[in-house]
Order: structure tokens, then sequence, then C-alpha cells
């Protein structure tokens, strides 16, 4: 399609008007939008994993009141705990014992991410309430996820502390 053209009178001038835009005004733009969409995904993925790691301290956390909890008030008549070492889930168990004298039809299992690592400070792979009082061996749950790592702090009473 031509381009239309305008006569200014008298002054002899002819000017052609042009509609559109350039390749390189498309490129510039296009360019921009693609740099603003990288660091938006990139964004997004570092929110995701802080979330995920986040929800996997909350959830480690959370097991930890629930077997103080069910100790304390004597469900069961028996000791309560979690269990870490577990490849797939985290293990809310109870038993007279350990996590070896557990009665099985008991457990809670809740999935845990296989990207965040857990390194338990209280000797063995795991964490028992004593009935009725709560307490257990002051110790430490590490969660470790690339270079993020919290430590769930258990004292000798039973508080969690994160």
């Amino acid at each position: 399609m031509k381009s239309p053209s305008i006569s200014i009178r008298g002054s002899g001038l002819t000017l052609s008007v042009s509609e559109g835009f350039s390749m390189i005004e498309i490129i510039v733009v296009l360019s921009i939008i693609g740099m603003i969409a990288a660091f938006g995904i990139i964004a997004g993925i570092d929110t995701f994993a802080r979330y995920n790691f986040r929800s996997q301290t909350d959830t480690a956390v959370a097991l930890l009141q629930k077997a103080r909890s069910e100790a304390i008030n004597n469900i069961g008549g028996k000791k309560h705990g979690v269990y870490f070492a577990d490849t797939n889930n985290l293990i809310l168990f109870r038993t007279t014992t350990d996590y070896a004298g557990r009665e099985a039809g008991y457990d809670l299992k809740i999935d845990k991410s296989k990207a965040v690592t857990y390194t338990n400070a209280c000797g063995g792979d795991q964490v028992v309430f004593i009935q009725l009082s709560g307490q257990t061996s002051a110790c430490g749950v590490t969660l470790i996820e690339g270079s993020k790592s919290i430590t769930i702090t258990i004292n000798s009473e039973g508080g969690i502390n994160y």
C-alpha cells in the first residue's frame, strides 16, 4: 500500500507520512518484555522455594507440638514422638520405648519434601516426649535445603522453639 502524501500549499513542500513501527522499535519492545518476564520467573521460583522450605518447617514444628500435647494429655497412656528418618514421611507415633517399639497402627504419616534434609541432634532420628510431663532430652532438629537451614530447638521440658 502506498504511503499517503500531504501537500502544504504555497510552500512547495511535500511530506510523506509512513504508518507503523520500524523493526528496531519492535525488537527493543520485545527485548524489554523478555527481560521483565525472565526476572518474574526467577523471582517466582525463589519465592516458591522459600514457601516450600517454610512449609516443611511449620509441618515439623506442628508434629512436634502435637506429639508433646498428646504425651502431656497421656493419650493411650504412652509416650509420643516424631520420627524423621523415613525417606518419604514425617511420622507421629505412640510407643512405650522408642520408634522401634511403636504401635504401627497409630502412625500418622505426613509427606515430606525430597529437597529438605532433616538432621537430628537428639541421638537417633526421633524425638520422644514422656507422658504426663512432655519432657524429652534437650536437642535440636535442623532442616537443610540448599543454602538455607533452620534449627528447631527442644529443651528438656519439651519446649519447642524455632
